[in-house]
């Protein structure tokens, strides 16, 4: 246990927690205790005499902060698809066409609109999910970046195998040229789309 009183530095005035009839003399005999694991979270503690509460004694008021715990609630990995694939015309106009046609299912279906919203929209979820889990395929590994290839991240998976090997710095040699490629190319390709969208 700890006395929060004695924890902070106040003035004489600040102290005293009980006036003797005829203030003849002051003693500090009112104290605050806290568990010592909760120390930290005290920021102030001072008595207030000229507080109006009817007795000899002094108030003693504690200042404090409470820290929350956020509650952490399990995760679910969410399902990431290649969508590279929609950037190639005709592979896009064939997503389009599948979408338009779950979609047309869709309103045919819910023409008498006997569902609430809630319904209606997991209904909706489900059809676009469907469509993804057909056409489009999953992306098992997540670069940082967009310039990353399979083959980088294949020598970066043996890189991290080998730290602290002899060969760790040769494959860190290894993997600097065809990451400067990787991204000279991404940013080019990046340039030709604006210079065409412009």
């Amino acid at each position: 246990m700890t006395i929060v009183n004695t924890l902070f530095k106040q003035p004489v005035r600040r102290l005293y927690t009980w006036k003797s009839p005829g203030d003849v003399r002051r003693n500090q005999i009112d104290d605050i205790l806290m568990s010592s694991r909760f120390k930290n979270s005290a920021v102030n503690c001072r008595t207030y005499p000229g507080a109006d509460i009817g007795s000899d004694h002094n108030p003693v008021i504690m200042q404090m902060t409470v820290k929350l715990k956020i509650p952490h609630s399990k995760q679910t990995k969410t399902v990431k698809y290649c969508t590279k694939l929609l950037r190639l015309s005709e592979k896009a106009e064939k997503y389009a066409v599948l979408v338009k046609n779950k979609f047309e299912c869709f309103y045919v279906e819910e023409a008498d609109a006997t569902r609430d919203i809630n319904q209606q929209w997991d209904c909706l979820k489900e059809e676009i999910e469907k469509t993804n889990e057909e056409f489009l395929p999953r992306v098992n590994r997540e670069a940082k970046q967009e310039w990353i290839t399979e083959d980088i991240l294949d020598m970066m998976k043996e890189r991290k195998r080998l730290k602290g090997s002899d060969a760790y710095k040769h494959i860190v040699n290894n993997i600097k040229m065809p990451c400067k490629t990787a991204k000279e190319e991404w940013l080019n390709s990046k340039c030709d789309e604006i210079e065409l969208l412009s």
